[in-house]
């Protein structure tokens, strides 16, 4: 595969600094990173989503979407083969199975809707006809085809939205457990036929989702489009609270950026903040400090002035739930926008790639770096990755716990289908480290879990990292069920600790955690630290409410010839589960009381062996 080298700053290999002194990332932007030598689509007004969806420890990608008029609609899904090249997985997209729907305008996601470890996906937008809007929800098959199966019951459940108008995101779907009952909800925001929505959506344990009515103090979200939320615990309760902006009904003051509070029993109220109101642009909380308190940052357009103004506001949170402007910050707004945020340079503070209408003038996307006190510093991204009326995300393509770069959409200045000259760009960039490697964070320590009722309370000590400060490290958690559920907080692989999804997801701020898990099951926990890179630790495992005994009376495991045999000598039914080193599950089976099964290892290695049973579950790593 050929690379070709675009630098930011070249200086005898060197991370170098600005007048500011904050070191600025180089990165290589990969030439013919699909396999087959095809190029990577090209469109406007799409999404991309990544996620590991087939549990070998590689984030995978989804591009959707277009305009359906001066671009295609595209749909594609990319396995990631580890060495900075894909494969197109057409298997998703085969007519001879369930085709996933092509939309335009759309939004795009991963999450596990029902616990049993494999990312599942859904799909928003329009299909092109009169404001005809759809959200259709695909269940992942699991070993060993991992494909993605729709789910009609599940998508009837939840209303369709679009993003309206080409100028703005296309981050429409927004995963979150909401009411921390182990089962990951929804948020919905957009443009539905002629009407602004705003739902949240309960997950029902995994068979359907019910919207949930009257609870902001009696009535429901103010209704917005054209904008995007966020979700993230920004008092330290333990509970997700919900940012977000857009376009409002009301005339007065058409473009709101509003917080909404989680009362923790359901509701939500409505916070004093508010933000300047923005449209068409991307508002997300983030931690701009790295105090462990969460940030807002609010760009876009104004559309209550007569000129509609772009701008970048940062609001820094005082520690107490409330928020100051902060005044000077550079951060920059504009239409046509996409955004993400994380630590590029590796020196524990956040940083935020813009791609925009206006951002920087005719660049159309900038790298902003952390100053490390509430301000930032521009820096140009490669000439071949600038785009702006698609999506960006910053991604560890490549599993070297650094940030690299995805972009994709029309870019300002091409004028032909030229190689050197294009007008339309998707393209990735992996980031060189030059400015220093990334280490995960230490494993929590003092990991414990205290049962009350159904209430499970986690709490630890928190951990520290080679670069992001203390108090700025965030965790993850799952909980795992004598059934073989995994409830996981952030999507994760439990026994890498591998991160299995890309974006602006919410993580736990503070060091304990309280969820309301269904009675009739017996549970075991982990918890994990997360850096500025979304880098995950191991996992601290807490398992002393049964879920992973020693052994498991009158069950045997045994491996003969490569081959695994259980023999289940009990009167209860027992699981069985085949997982190699990488985490992936391998096989998941039934074992029928007073009966025996074997299966045959699919190649030499190692593997952990799960049964599970009434009374607990026997785990043993096995070698062929």
């Amino acid at each position: 595969m050929v690379t070709k080298k675009l630098f930011l700053i070249l200086f005898s290999g060197m991370c170098l600094a600005s007048f500011a002194a904050v070191p600025v990332e180089t990165f290589t932007v990969l030439s013919n990173p699909v396999k087959s030598g095809a190029a990577l689509p090209t469109t406007e007004g799409a999404t991309m989503a990544w996620g590991d969806y087939n549990n070998d420890g590689l984030l995978d990608v989804l591009y959707a979407g277009g305009t359906g008029d001066s671009a295609p609609v595209v749909l594609k899904f990319y396995l990631n083969n580890g060495d900075n090249t894909f494969t197109e997985d057409t298997k998703q997209t085969d007519a001879t199975g369930d085709v996933i729907s092509y939309f335009t305008l759309p939004g795009a996601t991963f999450m596990d809707i029902n616990n049993d470890g494999n990312l599942d996906l859904i799909i928003t937008g329009s299909d092109g006809g009169a404001w005809s809007c759809y959200a259709d929800v695909y269940l992942n098959s699991g070993a060993p085809d991992y494909k993605f199966i729709y789910n009609p019951t599940l998508s009837m459940g939840l209303v369709g939205v679009f993003a309206e108008y080409n100028d703005n995101p296309k981050t429409l779907l927004y995963p979150v457990d909401y009411d921390n009952d182990g089962w990951t909800d929804i948020l919905i925001n957009g443009l539905s036929g002629g009407a602004r929505v705003l739902y949240l959506y309960k997950n029902n344990g995994g068979t359907s989702f019910t919207l949930q009515d009257k609870i902001v103090s009696g009535g429901n979200f103010m209704p917005m489009s054209a904008g995007t939320c966020s979700w993230g615990d920004y008092n330290r309760d333990g509970l997700v609270d919900l940012l977000t902006n857009g376009y409002t009904d009301n005339p007065a003051d058409i473009s709101q950026t509003l917080i909404y509070k989680n009362n923790g029993d359901g509701t939500f109220t409505r916070s004093s903040f508010k933000g300047r109101g923005s449209a068409g642009g991307m508002t997300f909380f983030m931690d701009a400090n790295s105090d462990g308190y969460l940030d807002v940052v609010e760009t876009g357009r104004d559309f209550n002035t007569v000129d509609g103004a772009v701008y970048g506001n940062l609001y820094i949170n005082d520690t107490n739930g409330n928020f100051t402007l902060k005044q000077g910050s550079n951060l920059q707004g504009g239409t046509q926008m996409a955004a993400d945020y994380g630590d590029l340079n590796n020196d524990g503070y956040n940083d935020i790639v813009l791609t925009g209408w206006s951002i920087g003038g005719d660049l159309g996307a900038l790298f902003f770096y952390n100053n490390t006190d509430n301000t930032f510093q521009t820096a140009q991204l490669p000439e071949m990755i600038r785009a702006r009326a698609a999506f960006t995300a910053l991604v560890d393509i490549n599993n070297d716990n650094s940030l690299d770069l995805a972009n994709f959409g029309w870019r300002e200045g091409g004028v032909d289908g030229s190689t050197d000259n294009p007008c339309w760009i998707n393209s990735l960039a992996i980031n060189e480290k030059i400015c220093g490697t990334n280490n995960p964070p230490s494993v929590p320590t003092n990991f414990n879990v205290v049962k009350n009722g159904t209430k499970y309370t986690l709490s630890w000590d928190k951990s520290t990292d080679d670069h992001t400060p203390k108090e700025a490290i965030m965790y993850n958690i799952y909980a795992r069920t004598s059934s073989g559920k995994i409830f996981s907080y952030v999507p994760v692989n439990i026994w890498t600790g591998k991160i299995k999804v890309a974006g602006m997801r919410p993580y736990i701020m503070t060091n304990s955690i309280t969820l309301n898990l269904p009675e009739g099951e017996e549970y075991g926990f982990g918890v994990q630290a997360v850096d500025q890179t979304f880098t995950g630790s191991a996992f601290a495992r807490q398992d002393a409410l049964g879920i992973n005994k020693a052994s498991l009376d009158n069950v045997s495991v045994d491996v003969i010839d490569g081959k695994v045999i259980v023999n289940n000598n009990t009167t209860n039914n027992v699981s069985f589960e085949c997982i190699n080193m990488a985490g992936q599950l391998i096989k998941r089976d039934a074992c029928a009381s007073l009966s025996s099964i074997s299966y045959t290892l699919p190649a030499s290695g190692m593997y952990i062996i799960k049964v599970a049973g009434k009374n607990g579950v026997y785990t043993k790593k096995m070698v062929k």
